[in-house]
């Protein structure tokens, strides 16, 4: 049974169509590159962070270093889904080699979630500091409630949606699964959080006592910072 799953594919090709398990057509030779550049960016990035805050370190600042960890392991998993079948036909993916891109990709799912959390928890942790007022710290923590309880309910669903558990990388085995298009879900989510990390300082700024200019380039401070 092993050894059947090392030489056929996961599924059978279209018809006039020859699979090639030895070697395959491959499209995601940019995933490589496109990850060491970004790795390299955020590491970048986050020292600049760190060297600038080394006297004056925030409960964000921990936030973020961790963010970054979970990053680094996200980006881990991506290429290890490169070497296990990723952007290859399925019928050119022996079963056995799938499976170990399935545990990879259920990884880099579990990794995403936190990974692009953690930033708006910091951010949203920063308000109540930088704009000391009522209506920016309510927002503040109720976005960053929205944030935690977005994470816990992704995760868990993720978890669950297979039974077994395992089922989730390895789809060979007896059970069910609940589809979720978790990508999808899981963009629409971080986008409409994303806008409501952004409003959270508009009524802080607008009750801030300087001119319009400096409103405005202090909100544009805020977009950049969030980005």
């Amino acid at each position: 049974m092993e050894a059947n799953r090392l030489i056929e594919g996961v599924f059978p090709p279209p018809a006039g169509i020859i699979p090639s398990l030895k070697n395959p057509d491959f499209i995601s030779g940019g995933i490589i590159p496109i990850s060491v550049v970004f790795l390299t960016l955020s590491s970048l990035f986050l020292a600049l962070r760190i060297y600038t805050r080394v006297r004056a370190f925030y409960a964000e600042d921990y936030v973020i270093i961790v963010s970054w960890f979970f990053s680094a392991a996200f980006t881990a998993t991506c290429l290890e889904q490169a070497n296990n079948g990723n952007g290859r036909h399925l019928w050119d993916i022996p079963l056995g080699i799938f499976i170990h891109y399935g545990r990879w990709a259920a990884a880099s799912i579990f990794l995403y979630v936190p990974a692009t959390a953690l930033p708006k928890v910091a951010i949203l942790m920063s308000y109540p500091r930088v704009l000391p007022n009522k209506s920016v710290r309510i927002g503040a923590y109720t976005v960053f409630a929205i944030t935690i309880v977005y994470v816990i309910v992704s995760c868990l669903a993720l978890l669950f949606q297979c039974h077994p558990i395992a089922k989730l990388w390895d789809m060979s085995m007896p059970g069910h699964c609940v589809l979720i298009p978790q990508w999808l879900a899981s963009g629409i989510s971080n986008v409409a959080i994303d806008i409501m990390v952004l409003l959270v300082p508009v009524p802080g700024l607008m009750k801030w006592e300087v001119s319009t200019r400096m409103k405005v380039l202090a909100g544009g401070a805020f977009v950049v910072g969030s980005l």
